[in-house]
């Protein structure tokens, strides 16, 4: 003889368990969502492969300025970006101008660009790289600041393994570095302001400025140029 009580409490486990099922996804969805928000930066001026044409136009061109201070000493870098090509000139006690095509550097001596058999104009160049950068913030925690703002705390050994190959203990507490991120209201990077002195003064073993900051504009605005 079929049990019919038996029927009734499987089926009221199948509609619990399914309800339970759902009620699983809905919090998934809505952690997810939150996770897109606060864990992930916007944008910035490297594209990802999945961008339209005119996106990947937009972010391959644009005017920058960066400022690098250390020590005291300050030198300015102001230049643009069309695609694959870049012209710039850094500012000291006189004027020096380069220009980059795809991964060769060159000078402008007597009237003509000379290609550089090293890219490393500056030491700090090392620095200057978008992709190190965006690898930094993801490693690094953050609060939110002023308007479209994230303001992260850079430790020092994260620094060391991205950047050189020096030893260090894991297990010694390190002063912590800043980076301060703005985007445009179209999620580009504005502007980028690292105050990496700690992890410097670490690298020379005495108190040591660094102060980089790199201000972007003109997105899509940019001519295309001649090399």
């Amino acid at each position: 003889m079929k049990n019919k009580k038996f029927d009734w409490n499987k089926d009221t486990i199948i509609a619990i368990v399914g309800i339970c099922f759902f009620v699983i996804l809905g919090i998934m969805a809505r952690v997810s969502s939150s996770r897109d928000t606060l864990d992930e930066p916007p944008v910035s001026p490297a594209p990802s492969p999945s961008d339209s044409s005119s996106e990947m136009e937009l972010v391959l061109n644009y005017h920058f300025t960066y400022s690098v201070e250390i020590d005291n000493q300050k030198e300015i870098i102001d230049g643009k970006v069309y695609a694959n090509k870049a012209k710039f000139s850094i500012l000291t006690t006189e004027k020096e101008e380069y220009a980059k095509l795809g991964d060769s550097y060159m000078r402008l001596i007597d009237g003509k660009y000379q290609i550089l058999d090293s890219p490393l104009i500056r030491d700090y160049f090392f620095y200057l790289d978008l992709d190190s950068i965006k690898e930094i913030m993801g490693l690094s925690l953050f609060e939110t600041g002023e308007d479209d703002q994230l303001i992260y705390q850079v430790s020092t050994p994260d620094l060391l393994d991205t950047y050189t190959n020096v030893d260090y203990d894991s297990f010694s507490e390190y002063p912590i570095n800043r980076m301060e991120v703005t985007y445009t209201k179209k999620g580009y990077f504005k502007k980028i302001k690292l105050d990496y002195s700690a992890y410097f003064s670490y690298l020379k073993g005495r108190d040591t400025n660094f102060i980089l900051t790199m201000e972007f504009d003109d997105y899509g605005r940019i001519q295309d140029f001649e090399i």
